[in-house]
């Protein structure tokens, strides 16, 4: 769903729209909206697996599948 929006906000705009992803730094910040602290070495593979999910998203086909945790 973010990876839609920023696309249409990146197309609405002339292309002034960039999606920052991050591997967290902000872990009382995630903590509190319900996600859980990842050691290092989770949190580069599940932004790794979110960079593959947002490609995805922005393939142009109908429907996506992608596999991770």
């Amino acid at each position: 769903m973010l990876a839609k929006a920023v696309a249409t906000l990146d197309r609405l705009t002339g292309s002034r729209v960039q999606l920052g992803r991050g591997a967290g730094a902000f872990w009382e910040a995630i903590e509190a909206m319900g996600g859980s602290r990842r050691r290092p070495r989770e949190a580069v593979d599940a932004l790794e697996e979110a960079i593959t999910v947002i490609r995805a998203m922005w393939s142009g086909e109908r429907s996506v599948r992608t596999h991770g945790a």
